[in-house]
């Protein structure tokens, strides 16, 4: 229940006239010292004033408050007496205490009125402040009071289908008593008209019915009664009025009076339809009914058994989904609101029914079920001892107590008078109007299976001239047809629909009508999803028509998809020329129309390409390609919920390139008339729309008297074909066994991570020229890219990072950078490990296998990394002079841990690994960084094979005294900060993984400016702008994408691949 808004806005007006109040108050007294201030100058001018000369001195003003107060008793608690004794005596010092007298009474008088003006002043900023907030409130009011009061009679004659779904019913006004003055109360009342009742400002209570309603209604006597059924009438007409056909069904109890109470309502009782829009069918066994009623205690046991059904079912369907609520916001179909409503509680609940009431208390609220019972007061206190048996608290339900003249409400902590809002005058002709309605488009069958013959063959059309599409059925059953490139009213598309109207149905009965009535050579269709739904499916299904599809919604998928469709129309207008043609149908009137496919591109939430391209380049790329388009046979269906939005990040040229427009339901007007470009003199020709209508601007050519060309448009109202998952399922698969496959489709696939085909990869590296550089493939790329790759250069700062707190992905990131760096022919990685890092931790044996490779060394004791960092700070060393074809790759796992660690150890670095650092002929010829013809015999001795091997060259080491075993930690941090910044222009790069930015800050010593190459996955926006030095770049990833920059123009993202257990083995053939 929601009155908290209201709360807070009375509270404010409480705050107010309690303020203004005392600013009263603080003026009165204030005024009274001006008066005495002025009175007192008054009488001793009057007495004194004619007979001394007023010389003004040098008296020195008070200027804190404590030296004011104190001048205000000096002067004001003596008497005019006492003063006028000071000018006994000689002239000079009368003339001196007159003087003196005066400058104070001059300051005191100029003081206290400029202070009454500043209180005056606040006054009246008091007083607009409140007149403001209660202007607010009773607009506030005035607009719950018109949207959802059953008291306007006009309102409720005809019913409207809702174009949005508004889940809240308005139950009525709580009187809020705020203040004892008359004076206050004239205020109020002077401001609040309609919000104004007998006892004080009202305050609307609003039921949500996102989350579900539990609300008892007490009565004592027949006449209370009357006023509860009053009550729960308005609540089932406001659910009716606001919530769209088939989101809401009433299940009513009512033993022995059938309903009574209902009266017109009734009616509703034979509205059964077995194929409602929008809705989980299933759930009422493929035959929904808006209202049932249960009379008998048979019939009502057996609607306590459905619902016992019914709970168990969408719990299923829910699965870990928390609520109703949370599925419908991404379901296509809704599990409906269900109202159980009970009048006269406990009346025909038996045992078994009061434990099936019980579980509906406790899992109704999670499956949508809203709970109303009515009951007299003598059975109130067993109502809620059933509720504290549910586990319910005061929070989560509400009563209202019905009285003679009044009624009262208490909800939570919430107690106070209560004001109905009440439905007993009969609407019998606003049911009637909802039975017409419904009735009416029941009978128009729209199913796809209903409209189309099944079994016509496929690919019948011809799309030399334009492309035709069926995709609607008005109600006389006629099929209504979009045409999509005929002329340049037809050229481009635009649809809109809020959530619910049945705007991606729409989409894909013109996907799946153009799959069946052409051939994959005359029509072709790229599809693209910002939402990363609805075509998801044409990827797993894809008919071969459909050559591309786009789930993605970065940036750089939106720009590399703009320069794809332009590098088509540049190909397409290149080819007319070349053969001598105008436009595509001379081309196919020529060639025959399979020799040049047109295309269809289908883009779903179209905002986020436009807002994505403002203010770039691409702007005027999509309003040239706009323009030159239909011409190359290339045309586009732009769809949105709120095409102002798209529409804005279009030039006006674009625009006007888009003619054909299509509406679907919209609460918003404004968005209709934009979608239609009409005016809103024009809006009185839309008819309401309900769920899977809509309203089709079309374009007729006539010829007038004169002989002129006159182009007419009219609104064409129709309900679009329905076609369900299994028969989009079965045209797909048609016409996949019709058609021939062709060329494969471009598939970009933001959602699903796939694994990765080092057949392309490989390709792509010889294709592309490694030239000798380390290449990491990582996932799958957002571009149109056939990998993605990060190329790295011997250079300062050529060193990579990846932030993110999912330890597969970042896994995933480490296992497929090895992967990809062993492709190359010289090649060493070492995994330096602290072994409680938690990507260390989860892949620990794979980790150790790949330490068994002969390229791969994992180590993870201190002591060894010590020694490794001083052999890689030597092999750098060793590298300025002569730098060597093998790459060395890095990868740390735990650096931050390693930092603390580090910091406990002695400064010094030990004389044993000097040698290994500061001297290139102290090199151990077992170690990791022997030259490639030494990795034999290293093995051998590292792992005591027998079998015989190349002898290796003698080591040349100095002649010294064997060297005494030592401790060979030390703090390594400043050899590692080397290591990195110089390394990578020496072809040792590294690679640092950390699960978020803040343990970056443990290790100081790195910089992070030698990390170029930065990947993140999703993080907040603080620490993105810290990471990458740019805003925005994670701001819209989607679960499981990473972001990469390294200090270009442009970021990209990728999917990392999944992990296979070939890659987590290490192994790439």
């Amino acid at each position: 229940m929601r009155i908290q808004h209201s709360l807070s806005k009375i509270e404010e007006m409480e705050e107010f006239l309690s303020e203004l109040e005392e600013r009263q108050t603080e003026c009165g007294n204030l005024r009274q010292e001006a008066e005495q201030a002025e009175n007192i100058w008054k009488q001793v001018y009057g007495k004194y004033g004619r007979k001394l000369e007023r010389i003004r001195g040098s008296w020195q003003q008070p200027v804190t408050k404590a030296e004011i107060q104190q001048l205000k008793q000096e002067v004001f608690d003596e008497s005019i007496v006492t003063r006028l004794k000071r000018f006994f005596g000689l002239k000079e010092k009368q003339l001196n205490e007159y003087n003196s007298l005066m400058d104070r009474l001059d300051f005191l008088r100029d003081y206290t009125n400029n202070q009454v003006k500043e209180s005056e002043t606040r006054m009246d900023d008091l007083k607009e402040g409140l007149g403001q907030t209660i202007q607010d409130y009773e607009d506030t009011y005035r607009g719950v009071y018109e949207a959802y009061s059953s008291a306007f009679g006009a309102g409720w004659e005809e019913y409207h289908q809702p174009e949005e779904d508004k889940p809240q019913v308005y139950i009525g006004d709580m009187t809020m008593e705020i203040t004892d003055s008359p004076e206050d109360e004239m205020i109020l009342k002077s401001g609040l008209h309609q919000a104004w009742g007998s006892q004080g400002i009202l305050a609307p209570c609003i039921l949500d019915l996102e989350t579900p309603v539990k609300l008892g209604i007490v009565y004592s006597n027949d006449m209370e009664k009357q006023k509860a059924s009053g009550l729960v009438r308005s609540i089932i007409f406001q659910v009716i009025r606001h919530l769209p056909l088939y989101q809401y069904q009433f299940t009513c109890l009512d033993y022995k009076n059938s309903g009574s109470y209902l009266g017109e309502l009734r009616g509703l009782e034979k509205f059964v339809d077995t194929y409602a829009e929008g809705i989980r069918t299933e759930l009422f066994k493929e035959r929904y009914q808006m209202l049932t009623m249960a009379a008998t205690e048979q019939q009502i046991g057996e609607t306590l058994d459905f619902l016992e059904w019914y709970i168990d079912s969408v719990s299923r369907m829910l699965g870990g989904t928390e609520s109703a609520a949370e599925y419908n916001q991404t379901a296509e179909k809704k599990i409906p609101h269900l109202f159980f409503i009970m009048d006269a509680y406990p009346e025909g609940l038996n045992d078994g029914s009061k434990k099936r009431l019980g579980k509906l208390l406790i899992n109704g609220s999670r499956c949508g079920i809203s709970v109303i019972v009515t009951m007299g007061s003598a059975y109130q206190a067993e109502f809620e001892a059933a509720i504290r048996d549910a586990g319910l608290k005061n929070s989560d339900y509400g009563l209202v107590y019905c009285g003679k003249d009044e009624e009262e409400l208490s909800f939570d902590t919430i107690r106070g008078p209560f004001l109905i809002n009440d439905m007993y005058e009969r609407r019998q002709s606003y049911v009637d109007s909802v039975m017409e309605i419904l009735n009416a488009a029941r009978n128009v069958d729209n199913r796809f299976e209903s409209v189309f013959d099944l079994n016509a063959p496929f690919g019948q059309g011809d799309s030399t001239k334009w492309i035709t599409v069926p995709f609607t059925i008005n109600a006389r059953g006629r099929i209504g047809e979009l045409y999509l490139g005929s002329h340049t009213y037809y050229a481009n598309a635009l649809l809109s629909g809020s959530a619910g109207s049945g705007k991606s149905t729409l989409l894909h009965m013109l996907i799946n009508s153009m799959v069946m009535n052409y051939t994959p050579e005359d029509v072709q269709l790229w599809l693209v999803d910002y939402k990363l739904v609805e075509f998801s499916a044409y990827v797993r299904n894809t008919p071969p028509h459909v050559k591309f599809v786009g789930l993605d919604r970065s940036e750089e998928f939106t720009f590399a998809f703009l320069d794809h469709m332009k590098k088509e129309l540049d190909r397409r207008l290149a080819l007319f020329k070349k053969e001598n043609v105008a436009n595509i149908t001379d081309y196919k009137k020529k060639f025959g129309k399979d020799s040049l496919a047109r295309i269809v591109i289908i883009i779903d939430e179209f905002h986020v390409m436009t807002n994505q391209i403002q203010g770039t380049d691409y702007t005027t790329i999509l309003e040239e390609f706009l323009k030159e388009a239909r011409a190359a046979g290339m045309v586009c269906v732009f769809s949105d919920q709120v095409v102002s939005t798209g529409l804005r990040g279009l030039t006006e040229a674009g625009r006007m390139q888009i003619r054909t427009r299509l509406a679907m339901s919209n609460d918003q007007m404004q968005e209709i008339r934009e979608t239609l470009a009409i005016t809103a003199a024009e809006e009185h020709n839309i008819r309401p729309m309900g769920m899977g209508e809509v309203t089709i601007k079309r374009f007729t050519e006539s010829v007038d008297a004169d002989g002129n060309k006159v182009t007419q448009t009219a609104l064409d109202c129709e309900k679009v074909v329905y076609i369900t998952d299994e028969m989009r399922e079965y045209v797909c698969q048609r016409a996949r066994e019709t058609f021939q496959a062709g060329e494969a489709p471009i598939i970009v696939d933001g959602k699903n991570r796939v694994a990765a085909d080092w057949d392309v990869i490989r390709d792509y590296d010889r294709e592309n020229m490694r030239g000798g550089n380390s290449w990491l493939h990582l996932g799958k790329p957002s571009n149109l890219e056939r990998c993605f790759c990060i190329r790295l250069r011997r250079n300062f700062g050529q060193n990579l990072i990846s932030i993110g707190e999912d330890e597969e992905l970042q896994a995933s990131v480490l296992f497929h950078a090895i992967a990809s760096f062993r492709l190359q022919p010289e090649r060493k990685i070492y995994i330096l490990a602290d072994e409680n890092d938690d990507i260390f931790l989860k892949y620990e044996t794979q980790l150790r296998r790949l330490g068994n490779e002969e390229d791969v060394e994992l180590i993870t004791d201190y002591g060894d990394i010590c020694r490794t960092v001083c052999e890689l700070q030597q092999e750098m060393y060793s590298r300025r002079r002569v730098q060597k074809k093998q790459n060395i790759m890095v990868f740390w796992l735990g650096m931050d841990n390693m930092a603390l660690e580090f910091s406990f150890y002695p400064e010094q670095k030990p004389e044993s690994l000097k040698a290994i650092s500061g001297s290139q002929k102290k090199k151990n010829p077992a170690s990791s960084l022997n030259m490639m013809s030494e990795l034999d015999s290293m093995f051998a001795s590292f792992f005591g094979d027998d079998s015989p091997a190349a002898p290796a060259p003698e080591p040349q080491v100095p002649e010294t005294e064997e060297e005494d075993e030592e401790d060979i930690l030390y703090n390594a941090t400043e050899d590692i900060a080397e290591l990195v910044g110089e390394g990578p222009k020496r072809g040792i790069h590294h690679f640092l993984f950390m699960p978020s930015f803040l343990p970056l800050k443990k290790a100081r010593f790195l910089k992070l400016e030698n990390f170029l190459c930065k990947i993140g996955f999703q993080m907040d926006e603080e620490s993105s702008v810290d990471y990458f030095g740019k805003r925005g770049l994670t701001r819209n990833l989607e679960a499981g994408q990473a972001a990469y920059y390294d200090g270009g123009k442009f970021s990209r993202n990728f999917l990392p691949y999944k992990l296979t257990d070939e890659v987590m083995a290490g192994k790439t053939e």
